[in-house]
């Protein structure tokens, strides 16, 4: 049976990837005083609606929605922030601001699957709620930028953009409204209706005439209020004092509606092709369209999937999670001694296995060195009657003898730990 287009399998050889990649991220967030939330991985439709935008690609062609038993239209997430809100705005009469969360999951778009990019891809992300000074959004990018030095990830364009307040939004699209509409008989069905009701998102369309119109339209930070500008220009400071190099694009606006200030993007380049890893930004007000007070919050997600394509580019050495210590092979009607031996080894914290189908010896050695132990014992009748055991090492034949005492584990340890890796 075939798995669903765009969804994918992720077996062993490559779980150890996605848990070293998710192991960084944690560390990280955390040394920064960022604590670990999760939130439901299906959420009411019109959280999404009322946040992302109603006109925006996600909602109109993107997002996984169906009624569920009750007549309830839900969807899948198609990113975090929305739903991390939520679940904040629950406790926040309750929390200590500003409040420092992240999440890793699974998040689901209906995008056309590529390298890089499936229906279901995982995200961290990472939320500020509280902070209402340039400083939330500068500690952000330190956050992605120490995630990425981990990961050995060095080559990065940090691209920013200053997007306005909704005061100065609302004369900068006045002024956009004026340059598209000279065009409007150009554009597509769908940027002709996002031209009347929010012309920002023709900047998300991907025909070549509405892109091409895209390129002569006024830009956001030539008309963002002094307030704004100065955040900015704050912000900008708060990057050269950490020594964070950035560059500014100014044709920037992300995909998402509810973006407000500032907005950015770490993009790298893999196969020659500029790639994003993390996104984000500022956006205060967005509590309000729920029906919540105001909080200033600001966040980004990194898409995990991405982020190992990049990693496996450069050629990273990623760790081994999937621990094969020993494989403990039994002689004829030895198996249940083989059996005692790997469950007091297991106690003991060592990774002992032995076999589940009843090979014979020479087979079960052939298993263990195609599964990759570092170890393997035989257990038979001379073994038990003289209490010893020798341990091969499978790298290189190399034998250990060892006593199976009250001490064998200690002993069994000590080889595996020291004399045997």
């Amino acid at each position: 049976m075939d798995r669903i287009r765009g969804m994918q399998d992720i077996f062993p050889n490559e779980s150890d990837k996605w848990l070293f990649v998710e192991g960084v991220m944690r560390n990280c967030a955390e040394t920064l005083g960022f604590g670990y939330v999760r939130v439901p991985i299906m959420e009411f439709t019109d959280l999404f609606c009322r946040s992302v935008g109603d006109l925006s690609d996600i909602v109109q062609k993107e997002m996984y929605t169906f009624e569920d038993k009750g007549g309830r239209s839900v969807t899948l997430r198609p990113e975090f922030t929305a739903g991390v809100l939520r679940a904040f705005l629950n406790i926040s009469k309750d929390t200590v601001l500003p409040a420092k969360f992240m999440c890793f999951g699974p998040c689901f778009r209906y995008e056309k699957p590529q390298s890089g990019r499936y229906r279901e891809f995982f995200q961290f992300d990472a939320e500020i709620f509280g902070g209402n000074s340039v400083a939330a959004d500068a500690e952000l990018i330190f956050l992605a930028k120490s995630i990425f030095k981990e990961l050995g990830i060095f080559d990065l364009d940090l691209q920013i953009n200053a997007v306005g307040c909704p005061e100065c939004r609302a004369g900068y699209r006045d002024i956009l409204f004026s340059y598209f509409e000279a065009n409007a008989d150009n554009f597509c069905d769908i940027c002709s209706e996002r031209l009347v009701k929010n012309p920002l998102r023709i900047f998300d369309c991907k025909n070549k005439i509405c892109k091409k119109i895209c390129e002569d339209a006024p830009h956001t930070i030539e008309h963002v209020c002094p307030n704004c500008k100065k955040d900015f220009e704050q912000f900008k400071l708060y990057l050269n004092v950490a020594d964070v190099k950035y560059s500014v694009n100014s044709r920037m606006v992300r995909g998402l509606d509810y973006y407000t200030k500032l907005v950015f993007e770490f993009v790298t380049r893999v196969q020659g092709s500029d790639l994003t890893v993390c996104g984000g930004g500022r956006y205060d007000g967005l509590s309000e369209k729920f029906g919540a007070p105001n909080f200033s919050a600001t966040g980004f997600g990194i898409g995990v999937e991405r982020v190992i394509s990049v990693m496996e580019s450069l050629n990273f050495k990623f760790p081994i999670f999937n621990k094969r210590d020993l494989f403990v092979v039994s002689v004829d009607d030895f198996s249940t001694e083989a059996v005692k031996l790997v469950i007091k080894l297991r106690a003991g914290g060592i990774s002992a296995d032995f076999d589940l189908v009843g090979r014979n010896v020479k087979s079960q050695m052939r298993f263990a060195d195609k599964m990759g132990y570092n170890f393997t014992i035989v257990l038979g009748p001379e073994e038990i009657l003289n209490n010893k055991v020798e341990a091969r090492r499978m790298s290189d034949g190399a034998i250990f003898t060892l006593n199976l005492d009250e001490n064998s584990v200690d002993s069994f340890y000590e080889i595996l730990n020291h004399g045997g890796l």
